[in-house]
């Protein structure tokens, strides 16, 4: 089958076209995967998916454009956690008097809104807020998630989170802002009034409400007795009822059946309450004209009652002490029975088995010490990780928990003797969150994941289910049985990562037997635990047979036929073994020589081990390619263009040149080695060779050029310069910052050195060195910076670490309140295996720090003028150019420990 077949790539997607050509490639299985390869195109393609689009093509007649064969991931955009609020209208009493209410509260900025909320009402819903993660580029490479945008809603006081909703523990005042809400606790006055001219009175009930509201009208309550049938000049006059009110909220005391009518009738009542335990006389006096008490009708009252068994003197004794007292009114108990008992709650009933301890404990440190993991599940609000005790594997639909059968307490009796049935005993206080519902008595899973069981500080049983899952881990074998390859896909929640025991039990699994490789199996680990997904990688290689008799175990990751393999200078490429009339596969089946041998070619040397073992080494670093029987490192890779946004970022292992410019926001890094022919504009570019630069770099303040050789280039503006070697300029240096741990050189006859910080080891040689204008420039001479870069790096090494245990003690407080004696262990060794760390930290920015101090030999050589502004400095001495200096040379004077001024000759 012979054409032309393009890749298109457009985003996160890749498609072959295909146009027929009898003068063109014959393609096959393979050609195809070396399409992608060139492409850059990393994501695994099933050789059954290329073999049938092959097979297409065959028989298209015309042009033809795939579906698409290659998809990255597109990294998913974090949301904090947010709240859509529907409050009630604020009463027009408390509007009124809103600003007084709010007087005493704590204050609030921003702009705010306000509504009213009833007690255990729901006053909004809550959207839980989505954890960003990580997209991946056709080449693999993670593409970053957007960052998160606005911020997470804030939940204020008397407020709380209920199954997603969020409820006000009192009535009260909503105060909202864009990203907060909190509820300010107001109760309103609430009265009513009872009784009528045919019952003997008018009777008013009133529950005081907050002071600053103000009082409900006298009129109002007039008028509403009148709506009884009372006369106005039957009621108190309105000065007389607004007085009982200032009192009762002033006392702080409800008023119940207060009188308000002029003419109210004495009143003898016996009350009974609903379950018949208790009787009780209640006696009013009369008011004005009202008909008063008498005690023979209160005794004909208790009479007819029919009750029996009353301790009379006692009674007659309390009824007597009221007609004598004076007192409006008393409630006399006349006979109590005993209240029913209830019974013990009812249990909560596990129907599912339970991690065992020693399953269970790395879940609960990657639920403690990983918050990430759980990220945007509104429970761990009200039920923390701390507070998780039990684990289980769940599914949808399936029934977890159950209540146990009611237990009833002891019997009572009432007042008439009769038998009260025992209470049953109360449901336990358990709240269900996400993934569970209630079904009658039942726990029901309504998706599948882990459930966590725990209780709180409150008493509370909190259940919930999450997602979990253990990292997934897939080991194929090659068609040829030369290679095992693992393709992993990441944990879900706090699911186990990818570790290396559970990669080799899955290659036990598909039989093999023989060649791992444990730098490869780390490696797998390592990229995995950075979020990285696995696909394809190789992790045990049988032994091909060379030439002469012997044969080659290749040591570096990755298929050399397939696709090239990146190797730096000196990496062993594979181990050469004589003796054998034949290699192995990673089965342990034996490879007869027939099958075909290879033999090495540029840039690869064979090296004679003092064991008597002969290894292949890459001479040059590059890509590792094998072609009709010959392995070769291809070290220099020419690129022709500009490097853009467009065309991508250029990463090789060997020597790079761009016959063109490096245009802003992309990234150039050479393993060993970088030239661009032309300029260079606001990139990184990153070599652990030699960088030549032809022209120069407008960096914009954002170029960042490393070099771990020399630095040569034209010219430099408001760029990053680092080089461990000597760095040469051709014209000058403006605004940038510097670190070289050699001499700096600025050559041109009118060289110049202008604004920015230097930090130079050896030294520098400049015509002219700041300006006219006074543009301040700073250059330190005489020390190691690299150093400095890594007393930098330990000391923040050393907060990580530091505030790790600032946390453990705050962890182990909280477990020494809980009694946690296991986690508390824990804890407390994880500490001192921090403070052992720390201490080494500390020890090393000790010797750093010393090193750092060691003085180097250099010099500044300035062979025209330095300017006002330019400042010289070595080991925190300074010399500050106030007057044009020409023609200087500075150095540092260890004898006198300060910096010297000497004329050039």
């Amino acid at each position: 089958m012979k054409g032309r077949i393009d890749l298109i790539k457009k985003g996160l997607e890749a498609r072959f076209s295909w146009k027929p050509d009898r003068d063109g490639t014959e393609w096959d299985v393979e050609g195809l995967r070396s399409l992608l390869s060139a492409s850059d195109i990393r994501v695994e393609v099933s050789g059954s998916t290329l073999e049938g689009l092959l097979e297409i093509f065959a028989e298209s007649e015309d042009p033809y454009e795939s579906d698409i064969i290659a998809r990255g991931v597109e990294p998913v955009t974090p949301t904090p956690l947010q709240a859509e609020l529907l409050p009630g209208e604020l009463p027009a009493d408390v509007e009124v008097s809103l600003e007084d209410i709010l007087r005493e509260s704590p204050p609030v900025e921003g702009e705010l809104s306000y509504g009213w909320a009833e007690k255990d009402s729901s006053v909004g819903t809550m959207i839980p807020a989505v954890n960003g993660r990580p997209g991946l580029a056709l080449n693999r490479d993670p593409i970053p998630p957007p960052e998160m945008k606005g911020e997470d809603f804030r939940i204020g006081e008397n407020l709380e989170i209920r199954d997603s909703k969020l409820i006000a523990l009192s009535g009260g005042i909503l105060r909202i802002e864009e990203h907060w809400a909190d509820l300010v606790p107001c109760s309103r006055h609430q009265w009513s009034l009872s009784g009528s001219p045919e019952e003997g009175g008018c009777f008013l009930d009133y529950t005081p409400g907050h002071s600053a509201i103000s009082l409900p009208p006298a009129a109002d309550i007039v008028t509403a007795a009148g709506r009884q049938g009372f006369l106005p000049e039957k009621i108190l006059p309105e000065d007389e009822i607004r007085s009982l009110l200032v009192s009762a909220l002033t006392d702080e005391k409800a008023l119940s059946r207060q009188p308000i009518s002029r003419d109210t009738d004495g009143y003898i009542g016996i009350e009974f309450d609903t379950m018949r335990i208790r009787a009780e006389l209640r006696l009013r006096r009369e008011t004005g004209n009202g008909v008063p008490l008498n005690l023979n009708r209160i005794a004909a009252e208790i009479r007819d009652s029919g009750l029996r068994g009353l301790d009379g003197p006692a009674v007659k004794s309390a009824i007597m002490g009221f007609w004598k007292n004076g007192d409006s009114t008393v409630l006399i108990t006349l006979k109590e029975g005993r209240a029913a008992e209830r019974g013990p709650d009812r249990d909560l009933e596990f129907l599912i088995p339970f991690f065992e301890e020693e399953d269970a404990a790395p879940i609960h440190r990657r639920l403690e010490l990983e918050p990430h993991r759980v990220m945007g599940i509104v429970s761990f609000r009200d039920f923390p990780a701390t507070a998780v005790s039990r684990f289980a594997v769940v599914q949808n639909e399936q029934v977890l928990a159950r209540l146990g059968a009611a237990k009833t307490g002891k019997a009572g009796k009432d007042i008439e003797g009769r038998d009260l049935p025992g209470l049953p005993g109360n449901d336990p206080d358990i709240r269900v969150h996400e993934g569970l519902g209630w079904n009658g008595d039942v726990i029901v899973a309504h998706e599948d994941g882990l459930l966590d069981v725990g209780k709180t500080m409150n008493g509370i049983t909190h259940l919930r289910v999450r997602p979990h899952k253990d990292a997934l881990i897939q080991v194929t074998v090659s068609d040829d049985k030369i290679k095992a390859l693992v393709s992993t896909r990441l944990p879900v929640g706090t699911g186990a990562p990818v570790d290396a025991d559970r990669i080799r039990d899955e290659a036990e699994k598909a039989d093999v037997v023989k060649g791992f490789s444990d730098e490869a199996i780390d490696d797998v680990v390592e990229r995995s635990l950075t979020g990285e997904i696995i696909s394809g990688q190789i992790i045990a290689e049988g032994r091909l047979p060379m030439e002469g008799n012997t044969r080659l175990s290749l040591i570096m990751s990755g298929d050399p036929a397939k696709a090239p393999v990146p190797v730096k200078t000196g990496d062993v490429i594979g181990t050469i073994e004589a003796g054998e009339d034949s290699g192995w596969n990673v089965l342990g089946e034996p490879l007869m020589d027939e099958s075909g041998t290879l033999s090495e070619g540029e840039n690869i040397l064979r090296r004679e081990e003092e064991d008597g073992s002969t290894i292949l080494v890459a001479e040059k670093g590059g890509h590792l390619v094998m072609s009709e029987g010959r392995l070769l490192v291809k070290h220099l890779l020419d690129y022709v263009g500009d490097v853009s946004l467009a065309s991508g970022n250029v990463r090789y292992p060997g020597r790079i040149r761009i016959d063109g410019s490096v245009l802003s926001r992309v990234v150039v890094d050479g393993g060993e080695g970088v030239e661009v022919t032309q300029v260079v504009q606001a990139a990184l570019i990153n070599s652990g060779g030699n960088v030549v630069i032809g022209k120069g770099i407008k960096g914009e303040g954002k170029a960042v050029i490393r070099s771990q050789g020399r630095l040569t280039l034209g010219y430099a503006e408001e760029a990053n310069l680092l080089s461990s070697g000597n760095i040469t300029v051709g014209r000058a240096l403006m605004n940038c910052r510097v670190k070289c741990n050699g001499l700096l050189e600025i050559s041109a006859n009118d060289g110049k050195l202008i604004g920015g910080i230097m930090k130079l080891k050896d030294g520098l040689i400049c015509r002219e060195v700041g300006n006219e204008r006074g543009t301040e420039t700073v250059i330190s001479f005489g020390q190691d910076y690299l150093v400095e870069n890594q007393i930098e790096q330990v000391q923040k090494e050393c907060k990580k670490i530091q505030d790790y245990i600032d946390k453990a003690d705050v962890m182990m407080s909280e477990l020494e309140k809980k009694s946690a004696s296991r986690k508390l262990i824990m804890v407390r060794r994880k500490k001192v295996d921090a403070l052992k760390m720390l201490e080494k930290k500390n020890l090393r920015l000790f010797l750093l720090r010393e090193k750092f101090e060691r003085h180097f030999e250099s010099e500044i050589k300035v062979t025209g003028t330095a300017w006002t502004g330019v400042v010289f400095e070595s080991h925190g001495r300074l010399i500050k150019v106030k007057e044009p200096l020409q023609s200087v040379c500075i150095v540092f004077n260890r004898e006198k420990g300060c910096l010297d001024k000497k004329p050039l000759r």
